[in-house]
C-alpha cells in the first residue's frame, strides 16, 4: 500500500495543468486560431502575466493582424501597474498594423493618461497624434481617430491647429466628411478669425475685407452705427470731458475685446463667411472624391482582419478598387 501512495503522486505530478493542455494544442498545430484563442482565454481567466507575455507573443508571430489582443495585451500589463510594458506593446502592436485606427485611438488614450502632469505633456501627445495621422489618417474609416485629435487639441485652446487639421482634413476622403465640414462651421461660428487663422492669413483677409467694406457707401453707415454703440457702452466708464476717441490704448483687457471693440461686426461676419468658403471649395472637392470611392466602400463587408477567406464578391471587390486607386489615387 504505502508503495503504491507514491506512484499515485507521480501519476497526479505527471498530469499536465489545464493551461499546458491548451498549450498542446497550438504546439501540435499552430495555425488553430480556435486553439489560441481557448489558450488565451484560459490566460486572461488565470490573470498571470508571465505566462500572458508568453502566450501572447508566441500567438503575435503567427497572427499579428489581431488588435484586439494587441489591446488586450496592453491592457493586461497597464492593469497590473506595469505602464512602460503596456506603451511598449502598443508600439509593437503600431508597427505590427500601422492603420488600424481602432489601436491608435486606445494607444493615444492610454497616453494621454499617463503624461499627466508630466513636463512637455502637451508635445508628446502631441507627437503620437501626428505618428497616428500620418500612418492612419488617409483611411476612410479614420474620422474617430481625427475626431479625437481635434477635440484634444480644443481642450488644449490650440485653436489655430484646429483649423490646421480642419485644413488637412476636408481634403481627405473619409466616410464622415460631411460631419467634419459642419463641426468646421461650428468651429468657426463660435471663435473669433483672429484666433483661429495663422497671422498672416488673418493679416490678408482682414486687409481685403476692409477693402471691400470701404468701396461701399453702406459701410459708412455701418462704422457710424457701431461707433454710436460703442460710444453709448463706454459712456459710463471713461472720464468726464473724455470722448471715445480719447480713450488712451492698450486699455482693452485682452486680444478678443480689442478684436470686438476695434473691428465691426460687420467685418467680422464677412471675415467668418469667407473663411468658411475657402474651405468651402475644399470640401466640395474632396465630396467628389468620396463619391468616387464610396461604391467601394460600402461593399466592404470586413474592414478588419479575420482569419475566414473572403468570399469571391469581396475579392473582386477589393481587386477593383485598388485597380481604381492604382489608376486615380
Amino acid at each position: 500500500m504505502e508503495e503504491e501512495r507514491p506512484k499515485k503522486k507521480e501519476k497526479e505530478a505527471a498530469k499536465p495543468s489545464e493551461l499546458e493542455k491548451y498549450w498542446q494544442v497550438v504546439r501540435d498545430n499552430p495555425f488553430d486560431f480556435a486553439g489560441w484563442t481557448f489558450l488565451l482565454h484560459q490566460i486572461e481567466q488565470e490573470n498571470n502575466i508571465e505566462a500572458a507575455r508568453e502566450a501572447f507573443h508566441a500567438f503575435f508571430q503567427h497572427y499579428p493582424y489581431c488588435y484586439g489582443y494587441w489591446k488586450k495585451f496592453a491592457d493586461m500589463e497597464k492593469n497590473l501597474n506595469n505602464p512602460e510594458a503596456a506603451e511598449k506593446i502598443f508600439e509593437e502592436g503600431t508597427k505590427a498594423i500601422p492603420l488600424s485606427v481602432d489601436l491608435w485611438i486606445h494607444y493615444i488614450n492610454f497616453y494621454i493618461t499617463q503624461q499627466a502632469d508630466k513636463e512637455n505633456s502637451y508635445e508628446n501627445i502631441k507627437a503620437l497624434f501626428k505618428r497616428a495621422l500620418a500612418a492612419a489618417g488617409r483611411e476612410f474609416r479614420s474620422d474617430r481617430l481625427w475626431d479625437l485629435y481635434v477635440n484634444w487639441e480644443e481642450k488644449n485652446k490650440k485653436l489655430k491647429e484646429v483649423t490646421n487639421a480642419y485644413d488637412q482634413l476636408l481634403t481627405i476622403p473619409t466616410q464622415l466628411y460631411s460631419h467634419h465640414f459642419e463641426m468646421f462651421r461650428k468651429h468657426v461660428k463660435k471663435n473669433t478669425p483672429r484666433e483661429i487663422l495663422s497671422t498672416d492669413e488673418f493679416l490678408e483677409l482682414r486687409q481685403s475685407v476692409v477693402k471691400a467694406l470701404k468701396s461701399t457707401a453702406d459701410s459708412i453707415i455701418d462704422d457710424e452705427d457701431d461707433d454710436e454703440k460703442m460710444a453709448d457702452k463706454c459712456e459710463d466708464a471713461l472720464p468726464p470731458g473724455m470722448e471715445i476717441d480719447d480713450a488712451p490704448p492698450g486699455l482693452e483687457a485682452d486680444g478678443t475685446t480689442i478684436e470686438k471693440d476695434m473691428m465691426s461686426a460687420r467685418e467680422i461676419d464677412i471675415m467668418k463667411q469667407k473663411i468658411v468658403e475657402k474651405r468651402k471649395l475644399l470640401h466640395e472637392k474632396n465630396e467628389i472624391e468620396v463619391g468616387k470611392r464610396w461604391s467601394f466602400e460600402e461593399a466592404i463587408k470586413r474592414p478588419y482582419f479575420h482569419v475566414k477567406p473572403l468570399e469571391r464578391a469581396q475579392l473582386k471587390n477589393w481587386k477593383d478598387y485598388l485597380d481604381f486607386e492604382i489608376e486615380n489615387g
